[in-house]
């Protein structure tokens, strides 16, 4: 091993913050966004769309004389309201641009959004993204890729509320792609690559297409002790599950090391990805592979014998990101049979470098000395009451002695350093070494940080009550829309507080395969045993309400191949006695394990209240003509406020005689939940008008975050996504509150149906885990709020807050109180964004969003939730007390 030089000091790892270019600001796209030209006391080039909601759109002068838009709403329906300047902005598919606006609110419950349409076809242009306002002038700057092109278009702020938003100084301009924060920084030497000879474990490896890196750590390498074994065996692979689109059960044949997260390089500039490689199962082949963001890749495909070889791929990077893959040729392929006899496959990978230039030099680590952080916890998350112990692991490939300090310091979810520890580290050159550090953390999400020189090591931690055993058999509210692919990430579900997994396995074009055939579920059971195992409950969802001999889909749909076909499925069924009897053999089939049945997830245009009601009264009649036990629930699977016209037809129609729950899907985007609470009043109300309210049931809802997101990750409107994975966290909480204050009886939050994509595209439809199932924010949240006020709170009535404005004595924005399923009461309350937080004396337990007990006395309270729980009081007894602490000298400004 060649000896490197040494140069060690410790700092603390810095984040690595997103900036577009910095060149002289280009012109604003759009027009009159200082609204300084004005005619008749409204904004030129502005306009105001109502879709029936009172509202108007004026200019006002403020107090330096410039002048504002105004976007008031006085009485709110339906829909939106919007302020809109169409035909002006022209987008071009890959350009990015930046948008900088100033914005506050006066009254307005709930979030605004921003986008730009092509008009015709309405089409995305690439920008759908919310924010939340408060009364004071906030500066938002976002950026976005333009979707296609378009020269028609509809550049729009929109809200649903009552309220006023008032904008300033609004500019689109072209800019610059932004990297995103997690990406490294260029590399200090020639090599990019992190961990490179594995002396630091597995640390910054995964596989594609697997939860974990598919390998072990093995001796015998060619540079320190150290290489890293890639294994695919079929006899010990791990087996994965899916029900969406179609349900299958397949073992993870993946035979990849992939380098975890991206590192900066010079676009268009030659560089060489060498590494060193054998394998003990021959014949084998490999390929090394150069991905780069946002597009292009270069590879080398080689044979690869028994002794150590060095295999190079040269090309030319054509993005300032990328990341390395060393990867098996020839495995059975997604789906396929594996061949009788074939397998084992081993494949070793050393000292892998990617450098600038057309051939390999000597090898070297990106750092001379590296450092990396891991505990031996699944996914990192530790159960109360014992101590976190993370191993600080450290190699030194220099030729000299190193002998110094190591920090580990945890920070939690506000960024503020809770627990440290440190270790005395000696070690020889060229040798790897590891020690533990306790961390005395509270309870709650953590980020551990350690660093050694310009080597910086960081890691998600959790810790949290252990909550799977104590929720085994018992119904819960709260759940997840798909069970995770794997068994680990279905673990750590439980563990944040699920009870219910929605299913979607038991759909009718594949339980019966052809008209009159006889039904069979052997591919769908084991998907619920799986659930049902582990002590969950199961909802399944009927998705489909035709097969393709039953649809009157037209032709054009039948025709489709592959998952395109499977708009069919949405059309009624020719017969609608052959459904009936579809439905019937599935209630009967599955009798003893599950009693809740959803008919149809999201019925779209071919399912208008008259052809929906109907399917939906067949099922019932069958399911209940099965046994009485089976429940039904119907709906529109949708957000009330917008779909409000299809659901009061569906009730005109006496819907609510053949159903045991409604459904609803919630995606607020970025918006906060109270926002929804309308809406949902509404719904009941309606309920009430056409024949009886029924519980709600939330089969799909979602807040989606991020803090360390990769370059590839789209923004997918419908769920919007938040700013920071606090947010998210405080925003789960606030959305379980408010729905149950309205309604709201169980939850299914939209999770994965896939493993989480290594480095590549991903939906955000995973709000608990990063990869390898290691802690999110809103997991320690919602491990928190179950532990506070269990899986089953009942709710028992809201706070009354009183008004609230700047200015005067400002109170909680929103509270409401629980009974407990272990006999305590908890009021939860929390402040709105941009209000002044208030100070308050607390005279019973409480807890923050973590579950950390806070300490007695003043308290400030501000966006994040907060638990006040009390063994003695009632829930209507404990809220008034809050409320009158709040009132009389246990509240001041």
């Amino acid at each position: 091993m060649l000896a490197r030089p040494l140069a060690v000091t410790f700092l603390l790892a810095a984040a690595v913050v997103p900036c577009f270019g910095q060149e002289a600001e280009p012109a604003n796209l759009l027009t009159n966004g200082s609204f300084e030209d004005v005619t008749e006391n409204n904004p030129a080039y502005w306009s105001l769309g109502t879709h029936g909601n009172d509202a108007n759109l004026t200019a006002v002068e403020l107090p330096d004389g410039t002048h504002a838009l105004k976007l008031e709403c006085t009485r709110f329906e339906r829909g939106w309201v919007i302020a809109a300047q169409d035909g002006v902005v022209k987008i071009k598919k890959g350009q990015w641009y930046r948008l900088t606006f100033r914005a506050r609110a006066e009254d307005l419950k709930g979030g605004c959004s921003i986008a730009i349409y092509q008009r015709k076809p309405w089409k995305s242009c690439g920008l759908v993204r919310g924010f939340v306002p408060g009364e004071v002038w906030q500066d938002y700057e976002m950026g976005f890729e333009g979707a296609l092109d378009a020269d028609d278009t509809r550049f729009e702020f929109f809200f649903s509320a009552t309220g006023a938003l008032f904008l300033d100084d609004v500019k689109l301009v072209i800019g610059d792609r932004p990297l995103p924060a997690s990406a490294l920084p260029p590399a200090p030497g020639k090599n990019s690559v992190r961990n490179a000879s594995f002396e630091l474990g597995k640390a910054w490896w995964g596989s594609f297409g697997a939860d974990v890196l598919q390998g072990e750590i093995a001796g015998g390498g060619v540079d320190g002790g150290s290489s890293l074994e890639i294994i695919v065996d079929p006899a010990t692979a791990d087996v994965y599950w899916e029900d969406w689109y179609e349900v299958e059960r397949y073992q993870v044949l993946q035979g990849s090391a992939v380098s975890q997260g991206w590192a900066q390089v010079d676009e268009g500039e030659i560089y060489c990805l060498s590494a060193y490689l054998r394998s003990d199962t021959l014949p084998l082949r490999a390929t090394l592979r150069v991905n780069c963001f946002p597009k292009g890749s270069f590879s080398k495909t080689v044979d690869v014998t028994k002794d150590w070889q060095r295999f190079e791929a040269t090309g030319k990077v054509t993005g300032p990101i990328c990341f390395v893959s060393v990867t098996i040729e020839d495995l059975p392929k997604h789906g396929e049979p594996v061949p009788e006899g074939a397998g084992p496959w081993h494949l070793f990978v050393d000292a892998v470098q990617l450098e600038k230039g057309k051939q390999a030099t000597d090898f070297e680590p990106r750092h001379p000395v590296e450092i990396a952080l891991s505990t031996d916890r699944p996914g990192n998350v530790f159960f109360l009451p014992e101590q976190p112990s993370v191993l600080v692991h450290v190699y030194n490939s220099t030729e000299d002695f190193l002998s110094t300090e190591v920090r580990a310091a945890a920070v939690d979810a506000w960024d503020r350093e809770v627990a440290s520890g440190a270790i005395d580290l000696k070690l020889a050159g060229g040798t790897a070494g590891n020690a533990p550090v306790r961390l005395a953390t509270p309870r709650g999400f953590f980020r551990v940080k350690a660093a050694l020189g310009d080597a910086q090591a960081d890691m998600r931690m959790a810790l949290v009550e252990e909550l799977r055993s104590k929720l085994a058999g018992k119904p819960g509210k709260f759940g997840i829309n798909h069970a995770s692919p794997s068994d680990l990430r279905m673990d750590l579900w439980q563990q944040g507080g699920m009870s219910w997994v929605r299913d979607w396995s038991y759909k009718w074009n594949q339980v019966q395969a052809n008209e009159g055939a006889p039904f069979d579920f052997s591919l769908q059971d084991p998907q619920i045993d799986r659930c049902l195992a582990r002590g969950m409950h199961v909802l399944l969802c009927l998705p489909e309400c035709s097969t393709l001999w039953t649809t009157t889909a037209p032709q054009e749909l039948t025709d489709k191949g592959g998952r395109a076909r499977r708009g069919a499925f949405k059309y009624p069924p020719s017969d609608l006695e052959q459904y009936a009897a579809y439905v019937a053999a599935t209630v009967e089939h599955t009798r003893d394990r599950v009693q809740w049945f959803e008919v149809i997830n999201e019925p779209g245009e071919a399912l208008p209240p008259e052809k929906y009601t109907p399917i939906m009264q067949a099922a019932w009649e069958a399911a209940k003509a099965v046994t009485p036990a089976a429940r039904i629930i119907g709906g529109k699977s949708a957000g009330p406020a917008a779909a409000f016209g299809w659901y009061q037809g569906f009730l005109g129609l006496g819907a609510v005689q053949h159903m045991d729950a409604i459904n609803v899907h919630l995606y607020p985007g970025n918006a906060p939940p109270r926002g929804l609470e309308s809406s949902l009043a509404k719904l009941n109300e309606e309920m009430d008008k056409q024949g009886g309210r029924r519980p709600i049931w939330c089969t799909e809802w979602l807040y989606g975050a991020d803090d360390d997101p990769a370059p590839t990750v789209a923004e997918w409107p419908p769920t919007g996504r938040v700013a920071s994975e606090l947010i998210a966290a405080r925003f789960d909480i606030e959305f379980y509150v408010v729905c149950m204050a309205n309604g709201v009886e169980k939850f299914f939050q939209h999770t994965s149906h896939w493993p989480t994509r290594l480095n590549r595209a991903t939906l955000f439809f995973d709000s608990f885990f990063e990869y390898r199932a290691e802690p999110r924010k809103a997991f320690a949240a919602h491990n928190a709020m179950v532990s506070l006020l269990g899986s089953d709170p009942k709710f028992v009535c809201k706070l009354e807050m009183g008004e609230d404005r700047v200015g005067r004595a400002s109170l909680p924005d929103y509270g409401a109180a629980f009974a407990t399923d272990y006999g305590a009461s908890a009021v939860v309350l929390w402040r709105e964004a941009g209000r002044t937080p208030v100070r308050m004396k607390l005279a019973c337990a409480a807890h923050d969003l973590m579950g950390v007990p806070i300490e007695p006395g003043a308290y400030e309270l501000g966006q994040d939730p907060i638990y006040v729980v009390s063994d003695t009081l009632p829930p209507a007894r404990l809220a008034r007390e809050v409320e009158r602490l709040l009132r009389t000298g246990g509240a001041e400004l």
